[in-house]
């Protein structure tokens, strides 16, 4: 599946152009500190996605980048990750445009593509919308994944049990500061060519599809 995403959407590896604005809206993001147990601590905000200005794919791929910068270093190749998938301010405009191609793609690069190792994905602040979404995405995620969601709404009790709050920014129990979006997308800047040679082969990888 890695591969075949090179195959079927080679423009989305074309350097962070693509993603750069997706990752200046603060939709996706990882923790600058790892988890106590090794983990890499991921956040995404749906939320935050505003489908006038970035398409739906460039907020998707941009999480391909990050973890692939993420997984330069040693450890995060040895541990798995723990994401925090936040759905404030989650809206129709945002859902209105995701269609079960988008949802297909969706679920393709979080269970398939990305380069990681799940421990546990925590919905938080989720609404009604997401029982819809995610009833149409279900199709498309094995049993053993759907078995690392928790849906925990605005309870991060048992977030802290895998997370400590020092760990984590107020908006969730914490007492860490906010994470530097800029900063954030500065490190993926400067790993871009390294990147572009790390995806080199398998552009050139054919595939049946």
């Amino acid at each position: 599946m890695y591969v075949q995403m090179f195959n079927k959407h080679p423009e989305f590896f074309t350097g962070v152009d693509f993603v750069r604005e997706a990752i200046k809206t603060g939709t996706f993001q990882i923790f600058p500190e790892r988890n106590v147990t090794g983990e890499t601590i991921a956040n995404m905000k749906p939320g935050n996605w505003n489908p006038d200005e970035v398409s739906f794919e460039a907020m998707m791929v941009s999480t391909i980048y990050a973890f692939e910068v993420d997984k330069l270093q040693e450890e995060s190749q040895i541990y798995p990750t723990i994401e925090i998938i936040d759905c404030k301010n989650l809206s129709l405009k945002q859902v209105m445009k995701v269609g079960l191609s988008e949802i297909r793609l969706g679920a393709e690069m979080t269970e398939h593509t990305l380069p990681i190792r799940w421990r546990k994905l925590f919905i938080v602040n989720e609404n009604y919308l997401i029982d819809i979404l995610y009833n149409m995405a279900k199709m498309f995620l094995s049993k053993e994944f759907r078995e690392r969601l928790a849906f925990i709404g605005n309870n991060f009790t048992e977030l802290h049990k895998m997370v400590p709050p020092h760990l984590l920014p107020p908006e969730y129990g914490g007492t860490s500061g906010k994470c530097d979006i800029d900063r954030f997308l500065e490190r993926i800047e400067k790993m871009e060519e390294q990147l572009m040679k790390l995806w080199e082969p398998f552009k050139k990888q054919k595939i049946s599809i």
